[in-house]
């Protein structure tokens, strides 16, 4: 698992295609001039000190020239791309108009309740074809982004075992149903238990306005492996805004699931206060509990344990560059129900819109 992780990485900075001291050198001809610091006179010294503090200064700027230079190059293939393969699905050549299109880069330091550490990278790439009036998406991700709230230590677990294995390339048709409800049909084949396999999902989603501050969404996503079998997630979720804004909101999710040849479901629920603080930085405090309706997998109790969490989303340096922190605390039924404290360190880049 740690070698695919490793080779993931690697796949991303011969992507980016930089190396920030060789660009940082070309400005000085290979050469790094040596200050030193004369000892018996003060003004000499205080000279060097401004050279050198005027060296490290351009040293940086260089290297923030590289890594923008990096990205706009690996932006610019990427548009690239995606005309190609609107051109090659259309009949028409595409107009050059803004595509909403977008590549994202996902890099986590986990520690686990059960005291593992884990490194994942993870590559998510969604290809919006405007030829097919935007109905299609072409998706190709390297991890299953719809994690599943139920059994929290226990999903975490299994969730780190299949993220190595768990890649797919899928298209997907939309289509709106009612103003606030539509269908989602993907079809395309997905790394799974340790097999390739053929896979489609039918998801369906509504949602109803209850007053002016409440708003109940229902969400259904049933998915079928040609080996593995079906899997079904049933999610109910009830928001509530605060002072008439999407800046400040309370929301409570709850999630039924079934797998095929498990007996029962099993059904977890979040429920947290988000902060939004526009596209620089976003808080959310929440409280995770999970149950299960049957024994399966030498699991010994039907209460699986509860996570409290602060999740920290902060735009660094770079309008395309996100740091996040999320420290926790779980009772897990694996940890027989002691304290144990756990977090994430995730650093993402953005590609497209």
């Amino acid at each position: 698992m740690k070698f695919m992780s490793l080779m993931r990485c690697l796949a991303l900075f011969l992507l980016l295609g930089f190396n920030p001291i060789a660009a940082a050198d070309r400005n000085y001809n290979g050469v790094i001039p040596s200050i030193v610091v004369a000892q018996g006179d003060s003004s000499e010294a205080a000279e060097d000190e401004s050279a050198n503090e005027n060296l490290t200064s351009r040293i940086l700027s260089d290297v923030g020239s590289a890594v923008d230079d990096a990205h706009e190059s690996v932006n610019s293939r990427f548009n690239s791309f995606v005309i190609q393969v609107d051109d090659f699905i259309g009949s028409e050549q595409s107009d050059g108009g803004i595509n909403t299109s977008w590549a994202r880069v996902r890099v986590d330091t986990i520690q686990t309740a059960v005291g593992e550490t884990e490194f994942k990278a993870k590559v998510k790439l969604r290809l919006v074809l405007p030829q097919s009036e935007k109905r299609f998406r072409l998706l190709l991700s390297s991890g299953d982004d719809d994690q599943s709230v139920a059994g929290t230590d226990t999903a975490q677990r299994e969730q780190l075992e299949r993220d190595d294995e768990d890649v797919a390339l899928a298209l997907r048709f939309l289509r709106n149903v009612r103003e606030r409800s539509s269908v989602k049909f993907d079809v395309g084949v997905r790394s799974r238990d340790s097999r390739v396999q053929l896979f489609g999902r039918i998801g369906a989603v509504a949602e109803e306005p209850l007053n002016d501050d409440w708003t109940f969404t229902v969400n259904n996503d049933l998915y079928h492996y040609s080996s593995s079998g079906y899997e079904n997630r049933l999610q109910l979720a009830f928001q509530r805004l605060f002072y008439d804004s999407d800046r400040l909101y309370f929301r409570n999710s709850t999630e039924i699931r079934w797998l095929n040849g498990d007996k029962g479901a099993s059904i977890g629920g979040i429920a947290g206060i988000y902060v939004d603080r526009g596209p620089k930085s976003a808080y959310a405090f929440e409280v995770i509990g999970s149950a299960i309706t049957s024994k399966n997998d030498g699991a010994e109790n039907y209460y699986q344990g509860t996570e409290i969490r602060l999740r920290f989303r902060r735009n660094a340096f770079r309008p395309w560059l996100y740091f996040e922190i999320w420290p926790n605390v779980s009772w897990a039924e694996s940890n027989n129900y002691e304290r144990a404290y756990g977090g994430r360190i995730r650093v993402e880049m953005s590609f497209g819109r």
